[in-house]
């Protein structure tokens, strides 16, 4: 391919490992391709011919090497670089008139999709992470502040861009890799490239949609460590994407007062709920128009950047985000195409593009606040009210998930009203709600009893009564100490025989007074027995009695016999 052709060709330059390519490998190329998008690495397809084969075994596209791509308009003196990356894929298609060689490329990124990793942040914050991840492939960093640190992060078995893609979005930030530089933020491209119908731009296809133009955004979530309801909602988005047709004269079109609430972000903290929910406002606020376009050659057209569209009338002109790009350079000359992804507007925002699907509530497991415990049908159901929902929604009534339970059998204590529980779904039906277990927090604590020296011990506390029974056997055994404090009476009621029996000493003792009665009372010492009182000793059988005192000995009956 010459490097100029009629039309507006650009210029170009192919560089590998640094080095302008061979002028015989330069004629050969049939389409350059670059195409870049927001959430993908950017890709460089290079087409080049072969006929008859000749000089396919020494074509100097090897995988591994450095590929650089410059374009430049026509009415350009000098070109820039578009892409920069490594050749991964070689694609030959062999023909009756020779070789069609394909070579693929793909930026640094690209490096970040290779392995799945498993790592853990402490305090640290979103920018911090992304910093330290991008520098294992040494890249610089630019990134802008992100918000209170995560007391802890876990990269979940994914790729570090899906990572780090997973960390933006909750920020509503934008990450992207140009060259050896990575940049984590708000802000898209710097430069604004000025398109105007028909001359530079050739095609363009707008859409205005009050689908989902909501006027606020809320989350509702718990904290576990005040037990407080965290509550967020914002209603003034940043609006990037501007034309003639005003994004809040779309969103009043209707006289209802359409919100959009999430229910299925985890949040820890209110800055957290804000953040989420901003980003998410912005997202849709930026989502009521989208495009596609086609314009003349122009390498400021990229993913990020802002085009300024003109002449199509008032109402359409304006300010548009390109969310990817699409240059081509071939014989025929050098075009961009650009668009909004699906996913970077509102049908994708909330799931509604088919591709990324939005999660459902029921399909989660959430956390409930118990509200009431008096099952109508008495099977030990509780309802609750869900903190991600707000404190108007009461579940159905939940069935507790406990060790057993049978007919008039089993192991249960029931929540109480505040109680903290993990709730899961049938299918995800929320319906048909399910107590999985109750959850401590920062106010409802296990305190030391039931941690017992967090050494693996068991522990049962009750604020209330506790009752156990068995039809059968109970036994209990400690290899230890057993101990029984009681600050209320005692009774116990055996219906046979009652035995006790140690290999130690036996000592029983009452600071008030103690009796013990039955048929016939039997007292033996095997060495001896003693009997001793402070006051005085009786021993009475019928009208006699023998009454040791300090004073003496006092025998009273009707008959006395001594020796």
């Amino acid at each position: 391919m010459a490097e100029t052709s009629k039309d507006h060709v650009a210029l170009y330059t192919i560089l590998l490992d640094g080095a302008d390519i061979p002028a015989e490998q330069r004629d050969r190329i049939k389409e350059i391709r670059v195409e870049d998008h927001l959430r993908l690495p950017d890709v460089c397809t290079i087409t080049i011919t072969y006929p008859k084969a000749e000089g396919i075994d020494s074509h100097p596209f090897t995988i591994g090497k450095k590929l650089e791509v410059r374009l430049g308009a026509m009415d350009e003196q000098s070109t820039e670089t578009l892409f920069e990356g490594d050749i991964l894929t070689l694609l030959p298609a062999f023909g009756k008139g020779g070789v069609g060689l394909t070579v693929r490329a793909y930026d640094r990124a690209h490096l970040m999709n290779r392995s799945r990793k498993v790592r853990t942040f402490q305090n640290q914050t979103s920018t911090d992470i992304v910093k330290k991840v991008v520098s294992d492939y040494g890249l610089s960093f630019e990134g802008e502040p992100s918000g209170d640190p995560h007391d802890f992060m876990q990269q979940d078995n994914e790729t570090d861009w899906d990572f780090i893609l997973r960390l933006a979005e909750r920020c509503g930030f934008i990450f992207r890799v140009r060259q050896r530089k990575a940049y984590l933020g708000t802000k898209g491209i710097d430069e604004t490239v000025e398109l105007k119908w028909p001359e530079s731009l050739s095609a363009f296809e707008p859409r205005v949609t009050a689908v989902q133009q909501v006027s606020s955004v809320s989350v509702y979530a718990h904290d576990p460590r005040t037990k407080q309801a965290i509550e967020a909602q914002v209603t003034s988005p940043e609006q990037v994407a501007q034309i003639g047709v005003d994004r809040g004269e779309v969103a009043k079109a209707f006289d209802d007062d359409a919100t959009v609430h999430v229910a299925t972000e985890p949040v820890k903290s209110l800055g957290e709920a804000r953040t989420l929910a901003q980003a998410l406002l912005d997202k849709l606020a930026n989502g009521y128009i989208a495009a596609e376009g086609q314009c003349r050659g122009n390498t400021g057209v990229r993913a990020g950047a802002t085009v300024k569209v003109t002449g199509v009338g008032s109402r359409f002109s304006g300010t548009y985000r390109v969310a990817s790009s699409k240059h081509v350079l071939r014989s025929g000359g050098y075009t961009t195409t650009f668009a909004n992804s699906p996913s970077h507007t509102l049908l994708g925002a909330l799931g509604a593009d088919g591709v990324h699907p939005a999660a459902r509530f029921g399909a989660n497991l959430v956390l409930g606040v118990v509200t009431n415990v008096n099952d109508p049908d008495d099977m030990g159901r509780v309802r609750v009210q869900y903190p991600a929902l707000g404190d108007e929604a009461e579940s159905a009534w939940a069935r507790i998930a406990t060790v057993s339970a049978g007919n008039q059998r089993g192991l249960l204590m029931l929540p109480v009203v505040g109680e903290e529980v993990l709730v899961g779904f049938e299918h995800g039906d929320t319906t048909r709600p399910y107590v999985l277990g109750s959850l401590f927090n920062g106010k409802d604590q296990p305190g030391d009893k039931l941690l017992q020296e967090q050494n693996g011990s068991f522990g049962l506390q009750s604020d209330q009564a506790i009752y156990t029974e068995s039809q059968k056997s109970f036994t209990i055994k400690a290899g230890g100490d057993l101990v029984v404090e009681i600050s209320g009476n005692v009774n116990e009621k055996v219906s046979r025989d009652w035995k006790n029996e140690t290999t130690g000493q036996t000592s029983l003792k009452a600071t008030q007074a103690f009796a013990a009665e039955g048929q016939s009372v039997s007292i033996k010492g095997t060495t001896g027995v003693t009997i001793e009182s402070s006051a005085t000793v009786t021993l009475k059988v019928g009208g006699s009695s023998v009454e040791v005192s300090m004073a003496g000995v006092k025998i009273s009956g009707p008959l006395i016999n001594i020796g």
